[in-house]
């Protein structure tokens, strides 16, 4: 039905629905269940047990690519919170990737919410949770030595071997800076809790 990164195939009946179903809170970032007229088969049963409830869930942990997300099914599709967000608030889905500039992929504020490409996004990515050093682009090689890359415009660079970590962290830093990454790539998401 629909492609999570771009175009969207919605119809006009189904975004009808989402309307008809939801409220978005630009400043908490909080979808809620409606209260609707009950003209079609169901909605009575709709409004005893969603109306004024918090809409939508957050994907738990063991589900790896989409962990942390708001879901939200309605009109017949699981739809993520930060695009619905972004439809509410703007009148059209986003054409392109979604960044939570505070890497909590839960906070659907608007402000919380840029409209990026694809090399911008993994400008601002997370730390990996199988990242063993704490620093994105330093590993530990197997003969005791701290190594430096990155990766940018399509490209790996290697930035050098070194002898200790502080030394592949400026490194890695200074990379960063050079080729406009976000301040919080490679951050923990946690980390960031408020755009404020």
């Amino acid at each position: 039905m629909s492609n999570h990164k771009g175009k969207q195939d919605y119809t006009k009946e189904q975004e009808l629905e989402i309307k008809r179903k939801l409220r978005y809170d630009a400043e908490t970032g909080e979808f809620t269940w409606k209260k609707v007229e009950p003209v079609r088969v169901g909605d009575k049963l709709y409004n005893t047990k969603f109306a004024g409830k918090t809409a939508g869930k957050i994907v738990p942990q063991d589900i790896k690519l989409k962990a942390g997300y708001v879901e939200i099914h309605v009109a017949g599709s699981m739809l993520r919170g930060h695009r619905l967000a972004w439809w509410f608030h703007y009148g059209e889905w986003p054409t392109g990737e979604l960044n939570h500039i505070n890497h909590n992929r839960s906070d659907n504020r608007i402000t919380n919410l840029e409209l990026v490409d694809r090399n911008t996004q993994n400008k601002s990515a997370s730390l990996r949770k199988d990242n063993t050093s704490r620093i994105c682009g330093v590993r530990l090689d197997g003969g005791g030595k701290w190594v430096a890359d990155i990766q940018a415009n399509k490209k790996r660079y290697r930035l050098g071997t070194f002898d200790n970590l502080f030394d592949a962290v400026c490194a890695r830093r200074s990379a960063e800076l050079k080729f406009g990454f976000s301040a919080t790539h490679g951050r923990k998401h946690n980390q960031y809790v408020s755009v404020e």
